[in-house]
């Protein structure tokens, strides 16, 4: 389910704010605006966390690709939704099911 650049912004409202940090990505809090659509089980307003990759950071773009393949691959309700992916061309941007606890 790749998009190209910027459509992202067309989908989610992304805040500043980081909600987390590590040695290549950032995660913001985002709102979906919509529209619905099949294979995205989000509705207008629901809240979600975008992971946005940074690639000239990333040594090893495999170590990326698996972590998005067992992410695609694993439903369990221990274990984060993975429900987009933006491939821009100087990063990836991940739509995940933001953890309320």
């Amino acid at each position: 389910q790749a998009s190209r650049s910027a459509a992202i912004d067309k989908n989610y409202d992304i805040e500043k704010s980081q909600l987390g940090s590590g040695n290549f990505a950032v995660v913001k809090l985002a709102t979906y605006k919509g529209p619905e659509k099949s294979g995205v089980p989000l509705k207008k307003g629901d809240k979600v966390a975008v992971k946005q990759i940074d690639k000239a950071k990333v040594e090893d773009m495999n170590d990326i690709t698996r972590e998005i393949e067992i992410m695609q691959n694993t439903k369990h309700p221990n274990v984060i939704t993975l429900f987009e992916i933006y491939d821009e061309p100087k990063r990836i941007q991940n739509v995940v099911h933001r953890d309320l606890k």
